[in-house]
């Protein structure tokens, strides 16, 4: 497990570095925007080392049910332009009572966050998935 996490953590970081040579670009010239979207039941220690590779990337972050309080307010307060999709928030699309709770799933919400935002390009992580 922890050598998929390596590989991982150097895909998004090589990803992340091209974004920042080609200055953001897209083909015809405009700035692209970067997303990474998650969801989590644990602080997601992770998010920090992907700050420090993608400071212009937005973070969004679906909270489920089950997601401690720590979760919310490392994200929120320790990880700068990240999103926390409380579940009043996420209640707000139809799709969201469908999608159930404690699972997975609710992540597509904060897909659906970040394409709201104008979000290019979008990267969805696992957050348990961290090197050691």
């Amino acid at each position: 497990m922890a050598v998929l996490s390596v590989r991982i953590l150097l895909l998004v970081r090589a990803y992340l570095r091209s974004q920042r040579q080609l200055n953001n670009k897209n083909e015809s010239g405009t700035t692209m925007k970067t997303a990474l979207i998650l969801t989590t039941i644990n602080v997601p220690k992770v998010l920090a080392l992907y700050r420090k590779l993608g400071p212009d990337v937005a973070f969004f972050v679906a909270i489920d049910k089950n997601t401690p309080h720590d979760a919310i307010n490392f994200c929120q307060y320790d990880i700068p332009n990240c999103t926390v999709l409380f579940i009043e928030d996420q209640q707000q699309w139809k799709c969201s009572e469908l999608l159930g709770w404690n699972n997975d799933s609710r992540r597509n919400l904060a897909l659906l966050e970040a394409v709201k935002c104008g979000a290019d390009v979008i990267v969805s992580i696992d957050d348990d998935m961290i090197p050691m």
